[in-house]
């Protein structure tokens, strides 16, 4: 599996725009999934992780991945969700 140098967010998050920005969601979704458990800056890796899901068209668990992130994240962070999403 992979390992997270926790102590380089800017390595980690770079590696995730990456992801997204070249298209390769899966990774993407990995890599926030290792950092969200890893309890680093979980609003940014959230708010990739459900939109690279949404990229994907991934609807499964989405819900319950949306009402996790609207009840801890920033409202910034929620209302960007909701206007990507079109709700």
């Amino acid at each position: 599996m992979f390992n997270i140098d926790k102590s380089n967010l800017l390595t980690n998050k770079m590696l995730v725009e990456f992801y997204t920005d070249i298209k390769k969601y899966e990774k993407a979704i990995l890599f926030c999934d290792l950092m969200i458990n890893a309890g680093i800056e979980k609003n940014f890796f959230f708010t990739k992780k459900i939109l690279s899901k949404i990229h994907l068209g991934v609807w499964k668990g989405l819900s319950n991945e949306l009402a996790t992130f609207n009840n801890k994240a920033c409202p910034y962070c929620v209302s960007l969700i909701f206007m990507c999403v079109g709700l």
